[in-house]
């Protein structure tokens, strides 16, 4: 009987643990290079540990098959990378914005280190991405995040085959809104970028003579700069009401 009991609750806990612990090596903010991963490990293993005997009753009993056993090992792994690719790909929204950016400003081959991604990228791609990954923890954000991925629970059941009509068109939507959100916050630059080459076009019809590339590139640059601290606030706000609508589809 007690061989019995901890056998289920290891079981439990397994499973438990490799949907949550799937989800955070994948998810914005847990999953940066420079975090470590014993440290993804243990918040995993801790979270799974406190949710152990909410989740419990949700859990089919212990399979008798090695076969069956790998099958719900694998539907875990599944939903957990399900839900980390969804809400990274919103905040990939903020990398594709700050790319169009640098190219509307005058800053694509300015190129400088990113941590999120541990190579070389566009300078307000890193801006944007290190601010949101910073604004996603002072607002506790994360605390969401995690709560999306409890909430999982009852929209997929432990056992149950997950819908994967719906899922790849979840991934799809996600995709095509992350390209739209990431063309919605650069907006403001691209039509003022748009603005100053129509008048720098003028100029250089009126006056031939004029260097129009060495004239408007440092002002390309400086309203860059400008625009984005005018409009940071608002892009980052809007960023967020639409990761948190995402986010909250998984609590329902």
């Amino acid at each position: 009987m007690l061989q019995n009991f901890i056998t289920n609750e290891f079981f439990h806990f397994f499973l438990i643990f490799m949907r949550i612990g799937v989800a955070l090596s994948m998810m914005p903010g847990f999953s940066e290079r420079h975090v470590m991963s014993k440290s993804r490990l243990l918040l995993a293993f801790a979270i799974s540990l406190v949710v152990l005997p909410v989740l419990k009753p949700k859990f089919p009993p212990t399979p008798d098959s090695l076969e069956l056993l790998v099958f719900l090992i694998f539907i875990e792994v599944f939903i957990g990378l399900f839900i980390a690719i969804v809400i990274k790909l919103i905040f990939e929204s903020l990398q594709i914005a700050g790319v169009l950016i640098s190219n509307q400003t005058g800053l694509a081959a300015a190129q400088i280190f990113n941590p999120g991604l541990a190579q070389q990228g566009a300078v307000y791609g890193a801006l944007l991405s290190a601010a949101g990954i910073f604004i996603m923890f002072v607002t506790d954000t994360h605390h969401n995040i995690l709560a999306a991925i409890i909430g999982s629970y009852e929209l997929f059941p432990p056992g149950n085959m997950p819908p994967m009509g719906n899922f790849s068109e979840v991934v799809t939507h996600s995709v095509s809104k992350s390209f739209e959100l990431g063309f919605q916050l650069s907006a403001p630059v691209i039509l003022i970028s748009f603005v100053i080459h129509l008048s720098m076009g003028m100029i250089a019809k009126l006056v031939p003579s004029i260097n129009i590339f060495f004239v408007s590139l440092p002002i390309q640059v400086v309203v860059g700069i400008v625009v984005m601290m005018m409009t940071m606030t608002a892009m980052m706000s809007w960023f967020f009401s639409v990761l948190k609508e995402n986010i909250f589809l998984f609590i329902g």
